[in-house]
């Protein structure tokens, strides 16, 4: 509360002290407990709410191929998103360095049915700061292609009809990519896939059965 409300409020205060007789000292004991009575709700009322930290994705795996094999549809329809932006121009030689970068990749693009999915986020609040919470399972099942790097999985650790926990984590770092090198130089973002990740120790309760 601030500026005529707090004008407002204080004259309101003042009239009602000077009808009942309050002396000046618990006019201002009054006053001091008035604010206090609304900066503490404020305060609260302003923290902010949990981040989301990523999924923990309940996959059936119905398949495994390394990224080469997609290397020629991911140029394509990066070929159509330069050919809609006039305002930048794309690094020069783009398609042949991220043929190359496909090639050599040694992580897997692994197929699968997104069966179930849990939302984890982490408190922010001063009394509860990184206290992990979920969101409980949500049933999806859909078809999703997902990227895991080499030092997390492999296509030999992918058997087919398999059921798996993983996460993929939140990640918002290619919107603060150099408008003047792009297409991005990173397989997952390129292929675009979400990364998934081994899941992590801390999420192994909150990912229940």
């Amino acid at each position: 509360m601030a500026g005529p409300s707090a004008a407002l409020l204080g004259l309101l205060l003042y009239a009602a002290s000077s009808a009942l007789g309050v002396s000046a000292k618990r006019q201002w004991l009054m006053l001091v407990a008035c604010c206090i009575a609304l900066i503490i709700p404020t305060l609260i009322f302003i923290q902010p709410g949990p981040a989301l930290k990523g999924y923990v994705m309940e996959l059936e795996i119905k398949g495994c191929e390394p990224p080469a094999q997609s290397t020629e549809i991911s140029v394509k329809d990066w070929e159509k998103r330069v050919a809609q932006v006039t305002w930048a121009s794309p690094r020069e030689g783009w398609r042949e360095e991220m043929r190359r970068a496909l090639k050599q990749d040694e992580g897997a693009v692994v197929k699968a049915i997104l069966s179930r999915r849990n939302e984890i986020r982490v408190t922010r609040k001063p009394w509860n700061r990184g206290q992990l919470i979920s969101s409980g399972w949500e049933e999806v099942n859909y078809p999703r292609a997902f990227y895991i790097s080499r030092k997390d999985g492999s296509c030999a650790e992918f058997r087919l009809g398999a059921k798996a926990k993983y996460f993929t984590e939140y990640d918002l770092s290619a919107l603060s990519q150099n408008a003047n090198d792009w297409p991005t130089r990173n397989v997952s973002d390129f292929l675009g896939l979400q990364t998934l990740k081994p899941l992590p120790e801390p999420y192994l309760a909150l990912a229940g059965n």
